[in-house]
């Protein structure tokens, strides 16, 4: 069988989704399946004798054995996504998806645009994640899985929403923002094409953006003990830090962490501006998990309204990719 699937593996998850088939090949006859964890693995000390869950998952490659998805501390923080991290979690995505015995796989992925600009870089990492169209083995929770990855089609980050808009978007021009969980990846389409003189990426994403955060808020609130990196999710999502004892410090916590937010996405902004974008005279979406995140400062600064946002804004690369496989 043949199976069209994207993986998009980005520094905080990695999202799959696979199309499936009813009757014809027109899109409207399609159906899609997708599934998350987290990008993380481990490799020291894995207990195979632990039960994994929809989101961790135990897997051997290459006579290696990896803890993968949530239950995993390991994560990436480097700009590109040619790293065995991000090449155990695509192979891990393929196969929970049951793609075995030999069957070949048509895969969507995509890269950092500062990446996809350039052709040697772009074909290096479709040849990495391909494993230059060899047979692709591994062990996923006990279950043996075997597959070929016939055709690797490399997307720029941030396209999914247009192909996903494919009629709304073909004859218009739009900046599409991305906001992930280590950059930002920024671009401006138009008839569906990128701008190659709009293109940039920035190292503006949520995580690098939360230890930074978590920097100033321990030097500035003088707290009894640090805040931790596992505290700080749950602090971005609630925009302020608890504290039993003294609400007036949760109070302070709460206008630091909103005119931090505000400056983040003022940084954005400003690299737009910067990278000729014309920031207030054309439409612009927000996408990436982080863009939810920090809706109302995207609002305050770019003057947009929830019309800018979607609520699958985390999936819209993955599913993007692959509508677009052919």
């Amino acid at each position: 069988m043949k199976y069209y699937i994207s993986v998009d593996s980005g520094k905080y998850a990695t999202k799959g989704i696979m199309r499936i088939s009813r009757g014809d090949s027109s899109v409207n006859e399609m159906s899609y399946k997708s599934k998350r964890f987290l990008t993380r693995i481990d490799t020291e000390d894995v207990d195979f004798g632990l039960l994994g869950n929809d989101n961790t998952h135990f897997v051997c490659y290459n006579g290696v054995r990896y803890r993968v998805g949530d239950g995993a501390m390991n994560e990436s923080y480097f700009e590109t996504k040619q790293e065995e991290i991000h090449k155990i979690c695509t192979y891990t995505m393929i196969a929970l998806f049951g793609v075995n015995n030999g069957d070949s796989v048509v895969l969507g992925i995509g890269c950092p645009l500062s990446i996809f600009k350039n052709k040697r870089a772009r074909i290096e990492y479709q040849r990495f994640m391909s494993n230059n169209h060899e047979p692709v083995s591994l062990t996923v929770d006990g279950k043996r899985y075997t597959f070929v990855i016939d055709k690797c089609v490399v997307f720029p980050e941030s396209a999914g929403v247009v192909y996903v808009n494919y009629d709304k978007y073909r004859n218009r021009t739009v900046g599409v923002i991305d906001i992930g969980g280590l950059n930002t990846n920024c671009c401006v389409y138009q008839n569906i094409a990128p701008l190659v003189e709009t293109v940039f990426t920035t190292r503006l994403g949520g995580k690098v953006m939360s230890k930074s955060l978590r920097d100033t808020l321990n030097s500035s609130l003088n707290l009894s003990t640090p805040l931790t990196e596992y505290q700080m999710p749950e602090i971005m999502k609630n925009g302020y830090v608890y504290d039993r004892r003294d609400v007036a410090r949760q109070t302070k916590s709460k206008k630091i962490i909103h005119d931090y937010r505000i400056k983040h996405i003022q940084e954005i902004y400003d690299n737009c501006v910067a990278h000729n974008w014309a920031v207030d005279n054309m439409d612009i979406v927000f996408v990436g998990g982080t863009s939810l995140l920090l809706k109302e400062e995207i609002k305050e600064v770019f003057g947009v309204d929830d019309t800018y946002f979607y609520d699958n804004a985390d999936m819209l690369n993955a599913l993007g990719f692959v509508m677009a496989l052919a």
